[in-house]
């Protein structure tokens, strides 16, 4: 349905409802409450919001409101609906949790959540449309940029599944709007990401890139009918919030689509979930609580990617509840295991159904009677020729675009951001400025089974390492086990290089990767890493990784983390820059990007004092990243 329609549709609706007024005041009742509220109303309706932002204000840090005071700001909005209540402007108020529902004497109904950062709160041959909607991208701290970025990374990995498969909705920021959220339909992948709630009375509710339209709502019609129903709700950052009952009443089929609703308490009950499947969803996942948004963005990123998976026994797709335990089992069962949240964590919702979610292929064939005389298979899939298996991986690794070898070289910068000084705060930013393909493969006999595997050294949207083994199955390459690093594929700094390599210790083979940045410009000090992992045939497994950071070269353990892999080294040697590999038994480097700065101490500081002041020239060329 185009804009156009939607609109005709508001004043059809507009039209029956006003002749319905009229005939219900001409009998002396109005089921609408008139045409719209009074200049009175929308004045009082303003004061009380701003005493609302006055009263949140005190709450604030750094212009949010800390995880651990969101319910104690809640608490005081409650006491001042209180007030409002005794004041005649509010009819009604609640308090759930951390937010708030109130209602005006003119029956709008309004939440409020606190601001908080970093929280938020198929068939492969079938036509399938795949949809992003961030109604908040824009509005997150700077330091959560790049888990912006996994939602759309999330679609790209869906479109790459099928040439049928279409990622053509980027909703962002105004983009959600109300027009646009009609437009949901059959047939798609939808991933929702940005800020919600829930409260007792309006349950869980999504705010949209929209903004309250104050004219709208005076003249009355379907949109100010709407809020006083509770299928919309204004919130107290001035958008316009939906809820189930708006979905119910507005939203068309989505037969066949899947939704993941990223957003705070998105799935605290099950009602928004049960409008979403009510027409027609297969599954939503949604969130049981408020959560935080560094573990929000990768769970949806990891679900996503595990959906596009293949399990290696079968070679059909992960289900979904395969998909979100493998995700599980990457970033935790919650956001408390590994980022210190509240324990929130994502939840199938459809039933049984839901959870077998899955893409075309992935659900077991039906079992049919083999006639007696069929030829029994002569050869089982983990049997086949080692060079039959050596062909098909090969063949895969031809086929993927690797970073390491390319010869490009990509640009970092220097970033100016706001900071509480009254000067800029300076930080070292990627910027986007290269493509997230793997790094590089590497074909080898890592279990020695006798038969080879492919490592993939692949890239996660926030440039730490993915770990990806491939076993051929049944003449293709499947992913049979994968785990994330927290080596990054270029230094966090303005110098310094990661390098992969592979060595023999105690008969078997294991996978080595050394991490060095080196800050000299906008902070001072040096990061060591190195990562040991291995695979048995089953899963990689991640040895150890013992890390230095800072300045003073003091061991604080590394040397002692470092036995424990088998690997003696001295650390005031390792400190002064000799190499770790330096100290391992023939190791065989087969990756590796370095990072260049491209400033002379000297002139950096002459340039600093002037550059850091300013308000223009926000960034400015830090290093220059090469992938030999």
């Amino acid at each position: 349905m185009n804009k156009e329609t939607k609109v005709e549709g508001r004043l059809r609706r507009l039209s029956a409802a006003a002749l319905l007024a009229l005939a219900l005041c001409a009998s002396g009742c109005s089921l609408l409450g008139g045409d719209g509220p009074s200049d009175d109303d929308m004045e009082a309706m303003e004061q009380a919001e701003e005493q609302i932002q006055a009263c949140e204000e005190e709450f604030l840090e750094d212009g949010y409101v800390p995880a651990d005071r969101r319910e104690d700001a809640a608490e005081a909005v409650g006491e001042l609906a209180e007030e409002l209540m005794d004041d005649g402007i509010l009819s009604d108020y609640a308090v759930s949790g951390a937010n708030v529902w109130l209602q005006y004497e003119s029956g709008l109904q309004l939440v409020y959540v606190p601001r908080t950062a970093g929280t938020d709160s198929a068939s492969l041959e079938a036509s399938y449309e795949i949809v992003t909607c961030q109604p908040y991208r824009d509005d997150y701290p700077a330091e959560l940029a790049e888990e912006m970025e996994l939602p759309d990374a999330a679609a790209e990995l869906l479109e790459q599944q099928s040439e049928e498969w279409e990622f053509r909705d980027n909703w962002d920021m105004e983009r959600v709007s109300l027009n646009h959220l009609e437009d949901l339909g059959e047939n798609q992948f939808i991933l929702w990401h940005g800020h919600g709630g829930w409260t007792e009375e309006t349950h869980s509710f999504l705010a949209t890139g929209e903004e309250f339209d104050e004219d709208e709502y005076r003249e009355g019609g379907s949109y100010y009918e709407d809020f006083q129903e509770g299928r919309l709700f204004k919130c107290t950052d001035g958008r316009v919030a939906v809820g189930a009952d708006y979905f119910e009443e507005y939203l068309g089929s989505l037969d066949g689509s899947f939704v993941y609703l990223a957003a705070c308490e998105s799935g605290k009950d099950d009602t928004l979930a049960e409008a979403f499947l009510d027409k027609g969803a297969e599954a939503v996942v949604a969130n049981s609580d408020t959560i935080l948004t560094v573990y929000n963005t990768r769970m949806l990123y990891e679900t996503v990617n595990g959906l596009c998976q293949r399990e290696p026994d079968t070679g059909l797709y992960y289900s979904l509840e395969e998909a979100l335990d493998r995700a599980a089992s990457v970033w935790g069962a919650s956001d408390a295991e590994q980022f210190g949240g509240m324990g929130a964590r994502p939840e199938i919702f459809g039933g049984n159904h839901a959870r077998a979610f899955c893409l075309e292929g992935a659900e077991a064939q039906p079992e049919t009677d083999t006639p007696e005389t069929a030829a029994p298979e002569t050869t089982a899939p983990e049997t086949r020729p080692a060079a039959d298996a050596e062909t098909v991986l090969q063949e895969y690794a031809d086929s993927l675009t690797c970073l390491y070898g390319d010869g490009a070289i990509y640009t970092s910068y220097f970033v100016k951001e706001a900071g509480e000084s009254g000067y800029p705060t300076i930080r070292y930013s990627f910027a986007g400025s290269f493509p997230l393909e793997p790094l590089g493969t590497l074909l080898l006999d890592f279990d020695r089974d006798g038969t080879q595997e492919l490592l993939v050294v692949d890239v996660n949207p926030d440039y730490t390492l993915c770990l990806k083994m491939y076993e051929a199955v049944e003449g293709t390459a499947q992913c049979v086990s994968q785990c994330n690093l927290a080596a990054t594929v270029v230094g966090q700094s303005e110098s310094g290089y990661l390098d992969c390599v592979y060595y023999e210790q105690n008969g078997r083979t294991v996978i080595g990767f050394e991490e060095r940045s080196v800050h000299r410009h906008i902070a001072d000090g040096v990061l060591i890493r190195f990562t040991a992992v291995a695979y048995d045939g089953a899963s990689l497994t991640v040895l150890g990784s013992p890390e230095y950071m800072g300045s003073d070269g003091m061991d604080y353990g590394f040397t002692e983390e470092m036995a424990a892999l088998g690997i003696p080294v001295d650390f005031s040697e390792v400190f002064g820059g000799r190499s770790i590999f330096a100290y391992l038994p023939s190791p065989v480097v087969f990756s590796s990007s370095h990072t260049t700065c491209t400033w002379e101490m000297d002139e950096w500081l002459d340039f600093y004092m002037t550059w850091s002041r300013e308000n223009t020239s926000e960034t400015v060329e830090a290093s220059v990243i090469e992938f030999r």
